[in-house]
């Protein structure tokens, strides 16, 4: 579990997606068109349509998109789920100054939510979170089982990112040797064809409901370069082990020599990280 300090280092992380060409605004438009097209496909099967489509938003980190989700939809009922309580804490610290009465929250993991009803979601959204449970096809199952029929699960995950080229140069100049594979991989499924493999998995979604769209966007930090909580930001996943190694001085001269290899440094001293690239996947279940 996060520490309370680290999960509001993590929020500041966060925000930097908050932008038009972010994945936020990406899952609500698709999670949008998606609904509009199950009430479509519902009404012609059925004249018993939900008038009020409920979304679960899994490894909601702070609290998005299912915030923005919520906003943007206010007749569906959004639920904001993450694994770790801080997270969820500071997930509804951060919604408590807006009035919505349309989304709550509760502590779940993606790999056995049992807590939830089958066929109960409209939609399941999940912003660079399907790279990290341990058993990802007990996960995918799951979010099949709680999808309805027509329901659609919209999911982000990182395909190119350089800058963490630069967070390995960092463990080595620390450990003085090559660092070991992380065990939770923000590149997972960076090699194409890999999720949709997974996903189709044991008869889960077919082949023809599955569409995956790629995006890029620039990852401003919002504090000078020579700032800790920048360098903080920027090896975020390596905070633990720079502070059990003590390897914070190691990890500011190896950024400071290499910074201008992964991104530029604008007239205000901010730095911007450049060519973040992710994809988006849109699977609807049958």
């Amino acid at each position: 579990m996060y520490s309370e300090k680290q999960v509001k280092l993590y929020a500041k992380i966060c925000e930097k997606h908050r932008q038009s060409t972010g994945p936020w605004p990406k899952i609500t438009e698709a999670c949008r068109t998606a609904l509009l097209k199950s009430a479509a496909s519902s009404t012609e099967k059925s004249a018993a349509t939900s008038p009020r489509p409920h979304i679960l938003d899994i490894a909601c980190g702070p609290g998005e998109p299912a915030t923005m989700l919520a906003q943007a939809m206010p007749h569906a009922q959004v639920v904001a789920t993450d694994y770790d309580q801080n997270m969820v804490d500071m997930a509804e610290q951060n919604a408590a100054c807006i009035a919505m009465p349309n989304l709550t929250f509760q502590i779940a993991d993606m790999q056995d939510l049992n807590q939830f009803p089958s066929d109960s979601f409209d939609a399941v959204t999940c912003c660079y979170g399907i790279m990290f449970p341990e058993d990802k096809d007990k996960a995918f199952r799951e979010i099949y089982r709680v999808l309805k029929p027509n329901g659609s699960f919209i999911a982000t995950y990182w395909t190119r990112v350089l800058f963490k080229e630069l967070g390995r140069k960092v463990m080595e100049q620390v450990l003085g040797h090559s660092p070991p594979p992380r065990k939770a991989n923000p590149l997972f499924f960076a090699e194409p064809g890999m999720l949709e493999s997974m996903l189709t998995k044991e008869h889960l979604f077919d082949d023809d409901c599955i569409a995956v769209q790629e995006y890029s966007y620039d990852f401003t930090l919002s504090h000078h370069t020579d700032d800790d909580e920048t360098l903080r930001m920027c090896f975020f996943p390596m905070i633990e082990k720079l502070d059990e190694l003590q390897g914070w001085a190691i990890a500011r001269k190896v950024f400071d020599e290499h910074k201008l290899e992964y991104g530029d440094v604008d007239a205000n001293g901010i730095y911007v990280v450049r060519d973040n690239f992710f994809k988006m996947v849109v699977a609807t279940k049958r």
